[in-house]
């Protein structure tokens, strides 16, 4: 599967979804905490702030200053207090979002059964590849809209804290925010190459992992076994699969490798920005003693925060937009033609059913099952459908039951065509 260029209009539109999603999915208690952790976006600068105002007042007070230890003690329980709220308020953010997420898988796999249970039945025989989109959405595109529905909430946190630390970095020192921001221009580059190839990789090897899946729960079903013993193949089996999962697992081992080596450079440069940014602030306070201790400590403390929150929001939105594509693919269910619900209790007993020279093929098969197929049944009339394996016999049924159009001619159900009148009752819930 290859990925797509999306328009910024479609981008805008899945991002929409994705936020309906996520308000219609939270809980009452979870939205509120999810409004509050936007001011709480707040809080790492205040607890600078404080931190820094906290060391002036120290170093007044063993500058033997008349100022006294009133300030010094009122400001560090002050930041006791920040902590707190911030230690309280991440467990309590942890814990709904927790539960969100189980709320969001939920509604995932039961929008994927509501699909399975309504779509036109041609896509339960794979029309149109149908059968491998359910599986990527069902084992890894749905998981991963999941997590970047109930990131949004905290994309949002991450950009209100980043903009924060900005301004106040941007007052003590221009510089600073220039080098950090220049210096994460690599990891940036870096994260986005590895999304696109996760991605990539991915769908390519959706199919190869399912069968490996499959190939182990055939081998090990009580129902097959005693013929794999009795034919002893079980020796062939085993070895045909391992080396497969062998190759399967090189594939991964190598794009992981590739990846460890590629972050592990980013960290290296993060690191060695962090203690220039020291030094330069270091060397301020020298050349400006009255700058003092809280000058340095509030540029020592937002430095470092303002690395982790940039580097966090580049993560978080360079992942938001790369599993837009993982929910294009989820959401691309929607776009399957759904069965027309049809009354079960509207039948008629009494009409005749013809067959007028029916032909029919399969989607993307180039061979017709049924050819020139001309079949009455009279009302009350009881018919036998019998053939050899492959004969058509469950094709016959499929279009009888409206399943399938065919191909050439026509099913007629007292006349009218039957797919205009039966189609299958979607599943309903209560």
């Amino acid at each position: 599967m290859k990925k797509e260029k999306l328009s910024f209009r479609e981008s805008l539109q899945i991002l929409g979804k994705a936020f309906h999603i996520s308000f219609q999915v939270k809980s009452k208690a979870s939205m509120v905490i999810s409004l509050i952790g936007l001011f709480m976006a707040f809080l790492p600068v205040l607890i600078s702030s404080t931190l820094g105002y906290f060391s002036d007042e120290i170093q007044m007070v063993f500058q033997d200053t008349p100022h006294g230890v009133a300030p010094a003690i009122v400001s560090f329980i002050a930041l006791a207090i920040l902590y707190i709220i911030q230690v309280a308020f991440q467990s309590l953010q942890n814990y709904f979002s927790e539960n969100d997420t189980l709320r969001v898988r939920a509604y995932v796999k039961e929008h994927i059964l509501d699909n399975l249970c309504s779509v036109q039945y041609k896509y339960i025989n794979n029309a149109d590849g149908y059968i491998e989109k359910v599986a990527f959405a069902d084992n890894i595109a749905g998981d991963r809209t999941a997590s970047c529905i109930q990131s949004v909430f905290t994309w949002l946190q991450y950009s209100i804290t980043f903009v924060s630390i900005f301004v106040v970095l941007l007052k003590i020192s221009p510089l600073i925010v220039v080098v950090i921001l220049v210096t994460s221009i690599p990891a940036v580059i870096l994260s986005y190459k590895q999304n696109d190839e996760t991605f990539v990789s991915t769908t390519r090897w959706t199919k190869e992992g399912h069968l490996l899946m499959h190939s182990f729960a055939e081998m090990v079903d009580h129902r097959v076994l005693p013929e794999i013993r009795y034919l002893s193949i079980a020796d062939f089996l085993a070895n045909q699969r391992n080396e497969n999962a062998k190759a399967f697992l090189n594939k991964k081992k190598k794009m992981i490798q590739k990846h460890v080596l590629y972050n592990s450079v980013a960290d290296i440069l993060r690191s060695g920005v962090y203690l220039l940014i020291m030094l330069l602030i270091t060397k301020r306070i020298f050349e400006n003693p009255t700058l003092g201790i809280g000058s340095f400590m509030l540029a020592f403390t937002l430095t470092g925060q303002f690395q982790n929150v940039s580097a966090n929001l580049i993560t978080s939105i360079l992942s938001f937009f790369n599993d837009i594509f993982y929910m294009k693919a989820f959401f691309a269910l929607e776009t399957y033609d759904r069965e027309n619900a049809a009354d079960s209790d509207n039948t008629q007993p009494d009409t005749e059913i013809r067959f007028e020279h029916v032909n029919f093929r399969y989607p993307g098969n180039n061979r017709d099952i049924l050819q020139d197929i001309n079949v009455i049944i009279h009302p009350g009339e009881k018919v036998a459908i019998v053939g050899e394996n492959g004969s058509g016999k469950s094709t016959f049924i499929n279009l009888l039951c409206g399943f399938y159009d065919p191909t050439n001619g026509r099913v007629l159900f007292g006349g009218q065509k039957v797919s205009n009148q039966i189609s299958a009752v979607p599943l309903k819930r209560h």
